[in-house]
């Protein structure tokens, strides 16, 4: 697959949760059975019951189910989980397991009734009293589910980032909703990291609730528009370009401002009602690297193949990478370029210039890029060329960061993903690409 053909790709499927979800032709997962995270807010000391939703897609149907909901202890203290609609109409139990930061949940019966679409389980998070944070990223990860003759069937998640509101004295909080909330939470849509996440001309997500009626949508062409879902996204007066909106959350294109620059940006709902975010600044660079649906699986391609490198996954074109290959690591917020296209557009190779500088550390080992710039065909993210050396760790999870350099010589960092690196010497079997 061409790199402005993975882009497009990429474009399209920017979808909500905190990770870059890759499906579609070239890179489709198999995927069958899906979970996604409902909406919610909540104040301090109290607490939000988010619906966790079963969705198939043809196929074998799931008779068990497990995944892992993960939160910041910090902000959420407790979590209990009740079975769904789904779970009881199938005669199945839901039985969870926490520790601090997580909790383990496994739906299962005595009989092999499949599991229809609908409402799996509820998950009731207690919000510490005393947290200060304004949101909490809520991830559902590891899910596996399995079909009535004991196979495995492919799977992915969406988590949510809910917003915790100062104490204002109402006693009553509620999941989704389809009444604009108050106010919205701006976040990195690449790490989940609420604050300031504009970098000039890259990517940025709100979440909140009641932005649209309409069922998600996702930018097709380019420049991207200015309104989906007839929702707009407005920084300091001026329309954003968009690349996804649904009633809880819509991702958005940075403007070209300098850094420092101050950001009033507000979300336009369907209904006209003016949703405010944080007030923010302009970040010299936010980067954060894509992971693939709920995993910490960096989305790196061994070059000129259509292959991610992670451990071979049925499904989904994979493989390890090897010491002396080159890749190609997708990110955003990697700060100013020069000579770049109007907003909502994006420019060549050759006009591509970078002020900050970039680099790579694979495990302790530290890499040069071989090349930076945009991705093809995909406004605000980033593709960053790389030769993995030979004396790079093996493993099917090796740790991957960058850091951006700023030009008064002060440094930014990513979050950590991972990818699968074979031995020295040793050969990668290709998968068959779909």
């Amino acid at each position: 697959m061409s790199k402005a053909k993975f882009s497009r790709y990429v474009l399209i499927n920017l979808l909500a949760g905190a990770s870059l979800v890759v499906a579609a032709s070239g890179l489709a997962m198999a995927q069958q059975v899906a979970l996604s995270l409902g909406s919610g807010s909540a104040i301090p000391g109290r607490s939000v019951s988010l619906n966790l939703s079963l969705t198939t897609s043809g196929g074998a149907q799931p008779t068990a189910l497990q995944w892992i909901i993960a939160y910041p202890a910090s902000a959420v203290s407790s979590v209990s989980v009740t079975p769904g609609a789904a779970a009881t109409a199938a005669s199945k139990n839901v039985t969870c397991s926490s520790r601090t930061g997580s909790t383990i949940c496994v739906v299962f019966g005595e009989n092999d009734s499949a599991l229809s679409n609908g409402v799996l389980a509820t998950a009731t998070l207690n919000i510490a009293a005393g947290t200060t944070v304004s949101s909490a990223p809520i991830q559902v990860a590891s899910v596996a589910a399995i079909a009535a003759a004991d196979s495995s069937i492919p799977t992915s998640a969406t988590g949510r980032l809910i917003a915790i509101r100062p104490t204002s004295g109402t006693s009553q909080e509620s999941s989704a909703s389809s009444t604009p909330g108050s106010a919205a939470t701006l976040f990195n849509p690449a790490t989940a990291v609420a604050g300031d996440v504009c970098s000039p001309g890259g990517l940025a997500s709100l979440s909140g609730e009641g932005f649209t009626s309409q069922g998600a949508q996702a930018a097709t062409s380019l420049p991207l528009p200015t309104s989906l879902g007839n929702v707009q996204v407005k920084v300091n007066g001026q329309a954003a370009p968009l690349l996804f909106a649904s009633a809880s959350q819509v991702n958005f294109q940075c403007p070209q401002l300098a850094p420092g620059s101050p950001l009033d940006v507000t979300l336009i709902a369907e209904s006209g009602a003016a949703i405010p975010a944080a007030s923010s600044t302009m970040a010299p660079a936010a980067p954060g690297l894509f992971t693939v649906d709920a995993t910490n699986q960096g989305v790196i391609l061994i070059a000129s193949t259509n292959q991610i490198a992670m451990p071979e996954t049925k499904g989904m074109p994979s493989r390890l990478a090897k010491p002396g290959e080159h890749l190609a690591i997708y990110a955003d917020g990697l700060g100013e370029l020069l000579n770049v296209g109007a907003a909502g557009t994006t420019a060549t190779d050759s006009q591509i210039q970078m002020r900050n500088q970039v680099r790579i550390f694979v495990g302790d080992v530290q890499i040069a890029p071989e090349s930076t710039g945009l991705a093809p065909g995909t406004p605000g993210v980033f593709e960053i060329g790389a030769q993995l050396p030979q004396n790079v760790p093996a493993g099917s999870a090796v740790p991957l960061h960058i850091q951006v350099i700023l030009l008064d010589g002060s440094v930014v960092e990513s979050n950590e993903v991972s990818l699968a690196i074979a031995a020295a010497g040793e050969a990668a079997t290709p998968t068959l690409t779909p």
